[in-house]
């Protein structure tokens, strides 16, 4: 009789992809490879694999990131634990319709307005784009002020 119950029953080994609980190792705490600046992982995607793709990070900024690409940090605690699949990101966002207080028709109240506003432009595109785009930005922007200052001191001259 209890050959035969299991037989019977599901074997608990057989993976049900895409449906209840996926068991997986999830990350806890992750740092950004490049500025070494580390997280807590608030939140994740994971497909029916049990594969973790896409995290949502607290670097401690008072903002959460979101849908940061998990193979874009390093994985500093890991945890296994289970919950249904949470479908990974499928569109991105578009830069060209995130919100600034200034446009090519306006100008910026004070100096302490336009820091703000460049600020929030760099804080949505890392947060759209990843770290490495924020690299690339400040990178970027480092030049950029070289040439700002060649223009100044021509003028103070």
């Amino acid at each position: 009789m209890k050959l035969k119950k299991l037989i019977e029953d599901k074997d608990p080994f057989v993976p049900t992809y895409g449906k209840g609980d996926v068991v997986h190792d999830c990350p806890k705490h992750v740092q950004e490879m490049k500025s070494g600046i580390k997280g807590k992982v608030v939140s994740h995607t994971l497909n029916e694999s049990g594969d973790v793709n896409y995290v949502d990070v607290d670097f401690g900024t008072g903002k959460i990131y979101e849908n940061i690409p998990a193979n874009k940090l390093k994985i500093l605690e890991m945890r296994e634990h289970k919950h249904e699949i949470k479908e990974e990101p499928t569109n991105e966002v578009d830069h060209s319709t995130i919100s600034l207080a200034s446009n090519i028709d306006q100008t910026w109240k004070d100096g302490r307005n336009m820091e703000d506003d460049l600020v929030d432009w760099f804080d949505a595109s890392v947060g759209a784009g990843g770290t490495e785009l924020g690299d690339d930005l400040i990178y970027s922007l480092q030049s950029v002020l070289k040439r700002w200052e060649k223009i100044n001191d021509a003028y103070t001259r």
